[in-house]
């Protein structure tokens, strides 16, 4: 049986059953609020410790744009540079799960975005299966991300568990806006200036 990160593919499929039909709308318990510059590392599937299958995506954070006040209901300071971050979307029993993803696709692959009025339920499921392959196409890619906290109904500032993060891909970011954007000698540190440039390069063919 063919294992795509973590869940075999028939498995997969079922749990992206759907999507084609799903509406565009994100919403996660993960991360931490705030603005930032991102680089996504790796889009996975796996288990939880209730043995619920789960999707993730871990980014690390490159810049920050936010001014350290998007934290307003867990208290904690905002992701600082060079942190690790994972969004972790439980894919049953979760009704924002199939809109998450759908929303992620359009905001982040304009190939997405033009076809996203034609697309099948099946070339939906093609592109998700592709995410969490072992091909790793979103790696290395950088984006821009907004999350912010927002208060659970019935909850109030004062109370544990109050709220949930609202997260949000707004784009993918060209290698030359990091270069403009990213301090030198954090570039330097989380990916390399010769890297960067080949992306830049590249970029321009």
């Amino acid at each position: 049986m063919t294992e795509i990160r973590g869940l075999a593919k028939d498995v997969l499929e079922d749990l992206f059953d759907g999507i084609g039909s799903a509406k565009s709308a994100q919403d996660s318990n993960y991360p931490k609020g705030g603005h930032y510059f991102e680089r996504i590392e790796k889009i996975e599937t796996a288990k939880n410790r209730h043995k619920e299958p789960i999707w993730i995506c871990g980014t690390t954070v490159l810049h920050v744009l936010s001014d350290g006040t998007s934290c307003p209901y867990s208290g904690s300071a905002e992701h600082s540079v060079g942190e690790e971050v994972g969004q972790v979307i439980k894919m049953t029993s979760n009704e924002y799960f199939l809109s998450d993803i759908k929303l992620m696709l359009k905001s982040l692959v304009s190939e997405v975005a033009e076809a996203y009025e034609t697309l099948t339920e099946q070339e939906w499921k093609d592109i998700c299966l592709e995410m969490c392959g072992e091909s790793q196409p979103f790696a290395g890619m950088f984006v821009e991300v907004a999350n912010r906290e927002i208060l659970k109904k019935g909850k109030s500032p004062e109370d544990e568990n109050n709220h949930f993060t609202q997260v949000r891909y707004k784009r993918e970011i060209p290698a030359s806006e990091i270069l403009k954007t990213v301090p030198e000698a954090v570039i330097n540190r989380l990916i390399g200036m010769a890297a960067l440039e080949s992306l830049i390069e590249a970029e321009n063919e």
